[in-house]
């Protein structure tokens, strides 16, 4: 299986029609919303019990479980783990340990290395690649070290 930015570059050359049709959100474009499912679909059924990096209000090491998937999209619950970045105002929500996302096909994006759901702000790295260089950091250096790798994650 292609890594995601791999799948990510391959896609924007496969459909014309789109710029870029892992990243584009148009919510009334069923051709569209078929090339997601067609493209995320393996990697997201994939992702049961493996650690991600989760980012929402906060940064944090997760891994998802019960994911489901179907015609209408994504649905995952997340068990939280170490908190990488905990900006002030989340700091009533760092002791949560567990949550729920989903997402429809219309509103997934790949972006390059991450998955996102445009309407809840949602990002998660799933690859093992940027999961193990994350951890590395995170253990090495610190958690603004790793932090701050995920700026450049694409290229970790």
């Amino acid at each position: 299986m292609p890594t995601l930015p791999e799948l990510y570059r391959h896609h924007q050359t496969q459909h014309p029609k789109y710029c870029n049709p892992l990243a584009s959100f148009d919510p009334d474009d069923e051709d569209l919303q078929r090339i997601k499912r067609e493209a995320l679909l393996p990697y997201l059924e994939d992702l049961e019990e493996k650690m991600i990096v989760y980012k929402e209000c906060m940064v944090v090491f997760a891994v998802l479980f019960e994911v489901e998937t179907d015609e209408e999209g994504f649905r995952a619950n997340v068990w939280r783990l170490n908190p990488i970045y905990v900006p002030q105002y989340a700091y009533p929500l760092a002791d949560r340990k567990l949550w729920t996302v989903s997402c429809q096909w219309r509103t997934v994006r790949l972006l390059e290395d991450r998955i996102n759901c445009m309407p809840f702000g949602w990002t998660f790295w799933p690859e093992e690649r940027v999961v193990s260089q994350i951890e590395h950091k995170f253990m090495k250096e610190g958690r603004e070290s790793a932090h701050l790798a995920l700026r450049h994650s694409a290229n970790l």
